[in-house]
């Protein structure tokens, strides 16, 4: 069973590092965005395990996504987020690790992440 840990969230950045034990999933969740907007997410993944893969939900239904190795040099990666997943003028990010996997315990470690609302 996959349990959450929810971290409150400004709507357009959060830049404290953030790791959360295996078998959780990451979720930051924005509340207050324009619904006719579309916006994209920019978010660096870091940590002590570069080769574990994490992958981007949003609102439990539309894949960011998927399984994805971090980058080496770690960099800022940017995703655009569907229309209808900030219809409602909420979202919640999910990022999940690769199931199955032992190791330190560190799973989804993010170190940046910017909600941005496109230009129009």
């Amino acid at each position: 069973m996959m349990t959450s840990r929810r971290l409150k969230a400004s709507p357009y950045l959060v830049a404290r590092p953030c790791r959360v034990p295996l078998r959780r999933a990451l979720q930051l969740r924005y509340t207050g965005l324009d619904p006719a907007a579309q916006y994209k997410v920019r978010v660096v993944y870091a940590g002590d395990s570069p080769r574990r893969k994490l992958r981007l939900v949003a609102n439990d239904s539309f894949e960011v996504h998927g399984f994805i190795a971090k980058p080496s040099p770690y960099r800022p990666l940017e995703f655009d987020i569907l229309p209808g997943a900030t219809a409602s003028g909420g979202l919640t990010l999910s990022w999940q690790g690769e199931p199955g996997l032992g190791g330190n315990g560190r799973n989804c470690q993010v170190s940046e992440v910017w909600l941005m609302k496109k230009a129009q």
